[in-house]
């Protein structure tokens, strides 16, 4: 049970770290749009704001993402002690 429970490990920071590079990257090309929008300066104010909203919902997003994450990960880890537990109680009998 070890094994699974190292593999739920490398699953859970292998999805961490992807939604991190995700985030950086949609970040990246989000900004690219907006940064233009600021140049025209009846769109400054505009775009700013909208840019503000999108940073939160994407940073809250990909925050949610990472939450869920964890909270599979700590079900499985749960699923899995349970289990071990189980199995040990049945070879003692």
């Amino acid at each position: 049970m070890s094994r699974l429970k190292g593999l739920t490990d490398l699953l859970q920071d292998a999805v961490d770290r992807g939604t991190v590079a995700i985030q950086q990257v949609h970040s990246e090309i989000a900004s690219r749009p907006f940064d233009l929008l600021q140049q025209v300066p009846p769109l400054d104010a505009p775009a700013r704001a909208v840019r503000r909203i999108h940073d939160v919902v994407v940073a809250r997003t990909y925050t949610s993402i990472r939450l869920v994450n964890q909270l599979v990960h700590v079900a499985a880890d749960a699923a899995i002690d349970a289990v071990t537990a189980r199995r040990r109680e049945e070879t003692e009998r």
